[in-house]
């Protein structure tokens, strides 16, 4: 004997619907395990498809508003635009001069100071390093008279045995 389900919906309505339509027919309707999992897939199918529309609908509700938005902010920024707009001033040859001449008197400057900078490093470079010339001199200084007292002590200790 096949095995079948009488498949039970989950929406009460449903369930009730099939049970009126069971009694008026005088004919029990069974559903195989197959035939529900059928009907659960199109159920799904058809959210799914629910689901989708109303996204694709958000979205072009959502672009239309970025455009419309765009689309002010352009006309704002026109007519701020034809508002402010001034005729402008020619510039002239000794402007242009003038500019330049400014900009390479600030240029020469930097280099200048930058040389300055530069030379007084060396000169902080060449005493540091003289300092410790001097200090190693005098290391050694140091080291040279211990080890004469030490030859001394050797000497007489050396003597007196």
């Amino acid at each position: 004997m096949n095995q079948m389900y009488t498949f039970i919906k989950p929406n009460l309505q449903e369930n009730l619907k099939i049970t009126c339509d069971l009694f008026r027919s005088g004919v029990v309707e069974e559903y195989d395990e197959k035939t529900a999992l059928l009907d659960d897939i199109l159920e799904l199918k058809e959210e799914e498809e629910k689901v989708k529309e109303t996204e694709k609908e958000k979205k072009s509700a959502d672009d239309q508003k970025g455009k419309d938005v765009r689309k002010r902010a352009l006309e704002n920024l026109s007519k701020d635009e034809e508002e402010n707009q001034t005729p402008k001033k020619r510039t002239s040859s000794t402007n242009v001069m003038e500019y330049l001449q400014t900009k390479v008197n600030i240029e020469n400057e930097n280099k200048r100071e930058e040389l300055k900078l530069r030379s007084e490093e060396l000169r902080l470079e060449r005493e540091r390093f003289e300092l410790e010339r001097e200090e190693r001199r005098e290391r050694i200084e140091t080291e040279k008279k211990e080890k004469a007292f030490m030859l001394q002590l050797l000497e007489k200790v050396l003597n007196q045995k």
